[in-house]
């Protein structure tokens, strides 16, 4: 249960900080074909720690199980935490603002 707190904390700060910047670098009338993107991309991988859990489970014990999942997610903490791309990211202060384009079929904008 600590550790369920442990990631729900962890996760409110990583979808506050990703989305901020998602929507400071992208232009409004982009924003949601940009989220419509990432939600895809989040919701495709939600099944496939299942199905990796359960193949996991059916071939080893539960004790190896939760030792390769944590493995897995202490890499990639230290994956994003040392990305040059991570770290080398504006401040949301030292973003420049978006210019607005013109619609692409202005009859189509009430």
């Amino acid at each position: 249960m600590l550790r369920q707190l442990f990631i729900q904390a962890r996760q409110r700060g990583l979808n506050d900080g990703q989305l901020g910047m998602r929507f400071a670098v992208t232009p409004d009338h982009l924003t949601g074909r940009v989220n419509s993107v990432a939600r895809t991309i989040a919701i495709f991988g939600a099944p496939l720690g299942s199905l990796a859990a359960g193949f996991l489970l059916g071939s080893f014990s539960a004790r190896t199980t939760m030792a390769v999942f944590t493995i897995m997610l202490v890499l990639l903490t230290a994956f994003a935490t040392l990305s040059p791309s991570i770290r080398d990211a504006p401040s949301l202060d030292e973003l420049r603002p978006v210019e607005p384009m013109e619609p692409a079929f202005p009859e189509l904008v009430g």
